[in-house]
């Protein structure tokens, strides 16, 4: 079962969006199905992957894993603790319902087994959508790489995030291309690491920025 095939209620306030045309005067479409010198080449260049649960936890290096990012409950609340931080960071859980509860839960249907969903899964969901590629920055966990004061730590979970992400979409790239993470505390470190990815099959870098 396909992760869309659970989510097939629609909201009769939305409905329209599905019979949406487009500009009348468009000479082509982006719509899955039309013939292919009808349709434009549609690149989505902000979407997410997520990293299995215990990715980091089991690649990291053994030095680093008490320093890995973890969440405590403290009297009913939900705190993010990250090495380095100056505090607990009370996460931010709010309650969603209807439309935005499916969009929330989109993609999700299988990690309920697998963890994550297979790359095959993510290019169907390209199929059903008219997108022909995507460029695919980290997600969940993987966000939290560049925090921290440790310049060794932050280029462990770097590292980690660009092995694997390559690795999920290797059988696919000419669809998904993963964007590497690259620490910019130390130059050297950073280039070392930029020509590393390269030689892996990289063609994008993320930066962090402020």
């Amino acid at each position: 079962m396909s992760s869309t095939d659970t989510l097939t209620e629609v909201n009769p306030e939305n409905a329209w969006r599905l019979d949406t045309p487009g500009a009348g005067d468009w000479g082509r479409t982006a719509r899955p199905g039309a013939e292919a010198k009808k349709k434009y080449f549609m690149v989505s260049c902000d979407t997410h992957l997520m990293p299995p649960p215990k990715l980091f936890a089991e690649r990291i290096e053994p030095r680093f894993r008490d320093m890995l990012p973890k969440v405590e409950v403290r009297d009913g609340v939900r705190y993010l603790i990250q090495h380095g931080a100056p505090r607990p960071e009370p996460l931010y859980e709010p309650e969603m319902s209807g439309d935005d509860m499916r969009r929330n839960k989109a993609g999700a249907a299988l990690s309920v087994h697998l963890e994550y969903s297979p790359i095959e899964e993510r290019v169907r969901d390209q199929d059903r959508d008219g997108v022909d590629a995507e460029v695919i920055f980290p997600n969940g966990p993987a966000l939290l790489m560049w925090a921290g004061q440790d310049v060794e730590f932050i280029l462990a979970q770097c590292r980690i995030w660009n092995d694997w992400a390559i690795e999920f979409c290797r059988p696919y790239l000419h669809r998904c291309s993963p964007v590497a993470t690259i620490p910019t505390a130390d130059v050297d470190l950073a280039i070392a690491e930029v020509e590393r990815v390269a030689k892996l099959g990289y063609r994008i870098l993320s930066l962090p920025s402020k």
